[in-house]
């Protein structure tokens, strides 16, 4: 784990001068955060023990009453470090540094450097595991927990505190299904090993998240531009990710960053549909039938229908040592052409053609007139379900 001690050594921290005692340099960092919008009340709620801390001098200007108090709030959550800039001051009331070192929280002084090159130092000290795992977890609380607007715009920039409000995302799954959780693994050490060790402020800023089951890239800019979709595919093509290795879906543009779950899932959703039609891209608003089921692919309802279809096909393939499941998930995906699903799993026509009707007999779809939609139907939901959530 990355300790105080180990980021002094970064060249952005030459001229930090330590304003107390150095019993807290071997604090571990568990996250980097700027401070620059909340209050002593909401202190405990936000900050933990183990986040460095980096102190923007408005916050103290715009409190010319109690600056103290908010450095003496800080302090009590025992974060790794605190670093002031010293446009404020520099020096410490007597109490401050003797809690700092009763609480051993090193507290630093700092002039002619930008803090976000202070965050960006610290934050790519960090194991990219670490600040991945970090950051899946607040995006994952913006895509499944009933939280506020203002709450998804916070825990956005919690992900990156540069993140402008105009956003897009693209996710991209690997081709390689039958490992999943290595293949992508694999594209994550891929990106990262092609990424640059840093990220200036500028017109845009970028994340890119490794999930179980794919890569996610969330772009935002400064401006409403018209080419976001072209600068997302820019950055998915600079991260050294094969494009014959993955599958990419693109979301819709977004110009308020509380869309970031819309964005977020559109890609997602956009990403199975092109891996499902074994196509390289797909658009958000170019799927059709995987939008509507995606959304309500854990409702009791679907899932009644789907396990209605799963068992009995589960059962019987059991029993009898056959393959009726496999035949169905290729009759669908070569859309229901009999000769390319026979092509597909090297058996002849006839043989898928009786094994279709078995399927139908089993599911007692032999007069159903949408026979056919409904086992289309199975089988999205089939392979969502080993996609997603």
């Amino acid at each position: 784990m990355l300790k105080v001690l180990d980021v002094l050594s970064l060249p952005v921290f030459k001229d930090f001068r330590l304003v107390t005692d150095n019993s807290g340099l071997y604090n571990e960092i568990s996250d980097a955060k700027l401070y620059e919008d909340a209050t002593e009340s909401t202190i405990p709620e936000i900050y933990r023990k183990g986040v460095f801390i980096i102190l923007s001098p408005s916050i103290l200007l715009e409190r010319p009453d109690n600056p103290n108090g908010i450095i003496m709030a800080l302090i009590e959550r025992q974060p790794s470090a605190i670093c002031i800039k010293e446009v404020v001051f520099s020096s410490l009331r007597q109490e401050l540094v003797d809690r700092a070192n009763a609480l051993h929280v090193p507290i630093f002084f700092f002039a002619d450097v930008f803090l976000d090159e202070i965050l960006y130092a610290v934050k790519n000290s960090l194991t990219p595991y670490e600040i991945n795992t970090l950051n899946v977890n607040r995006l994952a609380r913006i895509l499944l927990e009933n939280i506020t607007e203002s709450q998804i715009e916070y825990l956005a920039r919690e992900i990156n505190p540069l993140f402008y409000n105009n956003v897009i995302c693209g996710f991209c799954i690997p081709k390689d299904q039958e490992n999943l959780p290595n293949a992508a693994a694999a594209l994550f050490e891929e990106y990262l090993h092609n990424s640059t060790p840093g990220q200036k402020a500028g017109k845009y800023a970028y994340s890119v998240l490794k999930w179980p089951r794919g890569i996610s890239f969330i772009y935002t800019t400064g401006a409403r531009q018209t080419n976001m979709r072209e600068r997302l595919m820019e950055k998915i093509s600079q991260s050294g990710i094969e494009p014959t290795q993955v599958s990419i879906g693109v979301s819709n543009p977004y110009h308020e960053l509380r869309f970031m779950k819309k964005a977020f899932n559109e890609a997602l959703y956009a990403a199975i549909d092109a891996l499902l039609l074994q196509k390289q891209t797909r658009d958000y608003d170019q799927i059709g039938l995987i939008g509507f089921l995606a959304p309500f692919r854990n409702d009791e309802w679907t899932d009644t229908f789907y396990y209605n279809f799963l068992n009995p096909l589960d059962q019987y393939d059991k029993t009898n040592d056959s393959n009726l499941m496999q035949t169905l998930l290729a009759f669908v995906r070569n859309g229901g052409n009999i000769a390319k699903t026979a092509e597909a799993t090297f058996q002849h026509s006839n043989t898928i053609r009786y094994r279709m009707d078995k399927i139908k007999t089993i599911l007692g779809l032999q007069e159903a007139p949408d026979a056919e939609i409904q086992l289309y139907l199975f089988v999205r939901l089939h392979e969502m379900k080993k996609l997603l959530i």
